[in-house]
C-alpha cells in the first residue's frame, strides 16, 4: 500500500501540473452588499482611461450564475439599477454626458443607457442565464441612433429602441463630483454608490473585452478561447491572475492600462479567484464558499459547497495554528462521490485552540488516491456570519447569512412590540416592512440556536 507521504507528494505534483496546463481563472462574486466590498473598481478619470468608451461600443464577457442566488424580479431598461448589478458605469443623478449599467433581473440580462436627463433606454433579455452554465454575453451600443443589442451565446436576444440617448456616453473628463469614490469608476459586481435597496451580483465573471466599435450586428459563433487584442480593443481582462488584488488590462490601448482593484470583503471573502472557467475542463471537485466561524459556545463551524464531484472519497479538514506553516489533520467527512448538483457540507472543530493565527483548509481525497487542496481561510466570529443591508432602509432590507440552515427574523418597534416575523432557509432573503412608519427598530435573527441583534432605522 502506498504511503501517505507518497500520496501527498503525488497530489501536489498533479495539482501543480493541472494549474500549469490550465492557467485559467475567473472571479467569483458573492453579492455581499454595500460598504465598498465584493467588487472590482476600475478608475476611468484623472487621468482619462481608454476603457471609458464614448460613442459606439461593444462590451462582452463570460458569466455564470446559479439559480436562486440573484433575487431581483425586475427586468426593464429603466429599472436596471433595481436588478442584481454586474457592471456599473453610472453616475449619481442624471447621466451628464452619459452612463450605463448591465445587471441580472428576473434571471435575464438587462441593460440601461442614459444621456443627460433623457429617459433611460436599453433592453431586457429573453434568455434565462442563471442556470449554472457559462454563457457569453455581448452588448453593442450604436451612438448614432442610441440602439442597444444584446447577444447571448452569439444569438441576438433583444434589441432596444432608437431615437434617444445618442452621442457621447462617456464620463466627462475632469468632472467634479460629490462622490469621488464611486462616480469616476467602472465597477464590476456591485452597485457602485451602495445606494439603499440595491442588489448585488452573485456569480462568476471571466474574459471581458471592451471595444470602441460595434463588433456584432447578426448572430455569431462565441469565442472558444481567450481574446487577443486589436486596434479597437480599449479594455481586455483575462481574469487569469489567480491571486492578489489587481485585475490587469492587457489591451495595450493608448492611455492605458485600465487596471482594476479587487475590493475584497464579506464572508466568504469576495470577489475570490476561482478555477472555474469557460475555457478549461471542470475540476474533479469544484469547491466554493469555505468558511470557518467561531460560535458563541467556543467551537468552530466550517461550511463549504461543491458544484461537481467526480470519484471523490472524502474531505479531510486541516488546521494551522502558526500562520499557514504547518497543517494538522483534525477530522474528515465522506464526500458524495459523484455529483453534478450543489452539495453542502459542515464540520465542527469541537476543541479549537485560542490561537489568533488560526486557519483551516480542506484536503480532498479521490478514490484513485489523487489529492486536491482548498485555499486556506481565516477564522471569523459568529457575528460576522450575518449581514443586514441597507441600514437605514426605505421599503425593504436584505438578510444574508453565511451559515447553512433555517433562520428566523423578528422585527421589534421602539416599544418592543413585534411588527414583523420572517422564516427562511435561503442564504439571502428580502423582508418588506414597507407599511411600517419611519423610526428605529430592532431586528433579532435566530439560527442554529444562536441569536444576533441589530438596530435598524427606517427612513
Amino acid at each position: 500500500m502506498r504511503s501517505l507521504w507518497f500520496r501527498l507528494w503525488m497530489g501536489v505534483l498533479l495539482g501543480w501540473a493541472h494549474l500549469v496546463a490550465a492557467q485559467e481563472y475567473s472571479l467569483r462574486f458573492y453579492g455581499h452588499g454595500p460598504n465598498d466590498i465584493d467588487r472590482v473598481k476600475i478608475p476611468i478619470d484623472n487621468p482619462h482611461r481608454p476603457v471609458d468608451v464614448s460613442h459606439n461600443f461593444t462590451i462582452e464577457f463570460w458569466m455564470r450564475a446559479l439559480p436562486g442566488e440573484n433575487t431581483a424580479n425586475v427586468c426593464a431598461a429603466n429599472q436596471w439599477y433595481f436588478a442584481n448589478i454586474m457592471i456599473d458605469r453610472d453616475i449619481f443623478g442624471d447621466g451628464d454626458y452619459g452612463d450605463y449599467g448591465i445587471a441580472l433581473g428576473n434571471r435575464r440580462i438587462v441593460v440601461g443607457v442614459q444621456v443627460g436627463n433623457n429617459a433611460t433606454t436599453g433592453v431586457c433579455g429573453n434568455t434565462i442565464v442563471d442556470d449554472g452554465v457559462w454563457r457569453h454575453i455581448a452588448i453593442t451600443r450604436n451612438a448614432s441612433n442610441g440602439q442597444v443589442r444584446l447577444f447571448v451565446n452569439g444569438v441576438q436576444d433583444a434589441v432596444g429602441p432608437t431615437g434617444s440617448n445618442t452621442g457621447n456616453i462617456s464620463y466627462r473628463d475632469g468632472r467634479s463630483t460629490s462622490y469621488p469614490n464611486s462616480d469616476p469608476f467602472l465597477v464590476l459586481g456591485a452597485e457602485k454608490h451602495d445606494y439603499p435597496g440595491s442588489l448585488y451580483y452573485s456569480g462568476w465573471l471571466d474574459e471581458m473585452r471592451i471595444s470602441n466599435i460595434i463588433r456584432y450586428t447578426a448572430n455569431f459563433t462565441p469565442p472558444s478561447a481567450p481574446f487577443t487584442t486589436d486596434a479597437n480593443t480599449v479594455g481586455l481582462y483575462h481574469f487569469n491572475e489567480g491571486s492578489g488584488t489587481t485585475l490587469t488590462d492587457v489591451s495595450g490601448a493608448s492611455g492605458g492600462p485600465s487596471n482594476g482593484t479587487l475590493m475584497v470583503g464579506g464572508n466568504p471573502p469576495g470577489p475570490a479567484w476561482s478555477t472555474s472557467s469557460p475555457f478549461s475542463p471542470p475540476m474533479p471537485v469544484e469547491l466554493d464558499a469555505l468558511t470557518a466561524f467561531r460560535m458563541p459556545t467556543g467551537e468552530v463551524q466550517l461550511q463549504w459547497k461543491t458544484y461537481t464531484e467526480t470519484n471523490t472519497a472524502r474531505f479531510v479538514v486541516q488546521r494551522s495554528t502558526d500562520g499557514l506553516q504547518r497543517w494538522d489533520d483534525i477530522g474528515h467527512i465522506p464526500a458524495r462521490g459523484h455529483s453534478r448538483q450543489v452539495q453542502r457540507y459542515t464540520f465542527t472543530d469541537a476543541a479549537p485552540p485560542a490561537s489568533p493565527r488560526l486557519h483551516y483548509r480542506l484536503r480532498v481525497e479521490d478514490f484513485d488516491e489523487t489529492l486536491q487542496f482548498s485555499p486556506a481561510v481565516a477564522l471569523h466570529t459568529f457575528e460576522e456570519a450575518l449581514y443586514v443591508f441597507p441600514n437605514p432602509f426605505a421599503d425593504r432590507f436584505h438578510v444574508r447569512t453565511a451559515l447553512v440552515g433555517r433562520w428566523q427574523a423578528t422585527l421589534f418597534d421602539a416599544l418592543g412590540r413585534v411588527v414583523l416575523t420572517h422564516t427562511s432557509e435561503q442564504e439571502t432573503d428580502t423582508l418588506y416592512p414597507d407599511a411600517l412608519p419611519p423610526g428605529l427598530y430592532t431586528l433579532v435573527v435566530e439560527q442554529g440556536g444562536f441569536r444576533r441583534v441589530q438596530r435598524l432605522s427606517k427612513r
